[in-house]
């Protein structure tokens, strides 16, 4: 069995591989009061995987607390992996590839290998990540902008009349303060993965398929032009067609 671990902005999210199946999946947030007895609680009595794989976005703190708790009981060091200038099926856009974040790679080489033809590659969550990829895997470059409940957030703290509020799922003008901030970060949030989708060039006319995963994902998938895929594993399915090969 290997282990597949995603160490996100603001949650850890894993899955267990044993051959080219994943099973137990599960997720900690990192806000939850003490992340190493959060790691006891839920993988205490997991078998000791062969191998432990995985990206990191995560904070050093967050970072070191899962390191150290598998070399303390499992005897292991994890393997971060980090994006290459090629590799499993995608040509990285990156002046400097190794930048460009894993997870954002590993999300791109599992939409290509589920899908024909171009793919928009859309990750939202604390940050919302648009990445461009054409019918042959070549990555044309992508954008980071916040995610919905990020957006709110900094309304908020920004403003002295105007809440914090949920994702909506409502895309009308609204007649309400909390209606017109959720309709408008929504409108904000599809405006850009569907502009950006309209860049992708190739030899093909398809329309890409949008491929979306992340925790503020369901609340947008509804909205988006087909065709479109809500795959909430997608990291870890990337992660999942590493095979040793050097990246």
């Amino acid at each position: 069995m290997r282990l597949l671990v995603d160490l996100g902005n603001s949650r850890l999210k894993w899955a267990c591989q044993s051959q080219n199946e994943l099973f137990g999946h599960g997720t900690i947030s990192y806000e939850e009061d003490n992340f190493a007895s959060a790691l006891e609680s839920r993988w205490g009595s997991m078998p000791v995987p062969e191998e432990v794989l995985g990206v990191s976005v995560a904070s050093a703190a967050a970072t070191t607390c899962l390191t150290s708790w598998i070399h303390f009981h499992w005897q292991q060091q994890i393997q971060f992996i980090h994006a290459p200038a090629r590799g499993l099926g995608v040509v990285n856009a990156y002046t400097i590839p190794e930048t460009l974040g894993a997870d954002r790679w590993t999300a791109m080489v599992a939409a290509k290998a589920i899908t024909e033809g171009p793919v928009c590659v859309v990750d939202c969550g604390t940050a919302l990540t648009i990445d461009l990829l054409d019918q042959d895997g070549i990555h044309q470059g992508g954008h980071i902008i916040p995610g919905p409940t990020l957006m709110s957030e900094s309304l908020a703290r920004a403003t002295s009349a105007i809440s914090s509020y949920p994702t909506g799922t409502r895309i009308k003008p609204g007649r309400s303060t909390g209606d017109c901030v959720q309709g408008g970060i929504l409108r904000a949030t599809l405006c850009a993965i569907e502009s950006a989708r309209r860049e992708i060039k190739g030899k093909r006319p398809d329309r890409p398929t949008c491929v979306i995963s992340g925790g503020g994902a369901e609340a947008i998938y509804h909205h988006l032009s087909k065709p479109r895929l809500h795959v909430p594993d997608l990291v870890l399915r990337g992660l999942a067609l590493y095979d040793g090969e050097k990246l």
